[in-house]
């Protein structure tokens, strides 16, 4: 992948920061095939840059959302992308909730994985249920969000 795309890329993703994933809309910026920019996230997913949080489908008979979410997994990595060097700016930004939201599930992640033997990191989930959304919920006895 050349360089100018992977810039163009990673902007992109900060842009879908907690987000559902639309890898048409990517790919028809990128000029490229939706399964192409699902392979280049799957690769930052495989080098931990970017966590997917992928869809609940414990019940089938509710709404569901198959899209995963996206998140950059350093909030520092997401700031530079989007150009958020002072608070102010970070604060008036549209994505300051995002970021927030994704910090607070790393953050999660991280205290609920420390205090489990093998060190893993619980798989993560997210529903919609009549207009009320749970997201990231952590759930000890299952390791479900």
């Amino acid at each position: 992948m050349p360089p100018t795309t992977v810039q163009r890329f990673w902007a992109m993703v900060a842009h879908f920061q907690a987000g559902r994933w639309n890898a048409a809309e990517i790919a028809s910026s990128l000029g490229v095939t939706a399964p192409t920019v699902n392979s280049y996230l799957d690769t930052m997913v495989d080098v931990l840059f970017v966590p997917r949080l992928t869809s609940w489908i414990e019940n089938l008979k509710k709404r569901q959302l198959k899209a995963p979410k996206v998140y950059l997994s350093v909030t520092g990595l997401l700031h530079a992308l989007l150009h958020l060097q002072t608070e102010p700016v970070l604060l008036g930004h549209p994505k300051s909730g995002a970021s927030w939201e994704g910090f607070a599930m790393h953050e999660a992640v991280r205290i609920i994985s420390a205090d489990r033997e093998e060190g893993g990191v619980p798989p993560l989930g997210d529903a919609r249920r009549r207009g009320n959304r749970a997201r990231g919920l952590l759930r000890r006895d299952t390791d479900r969000a």
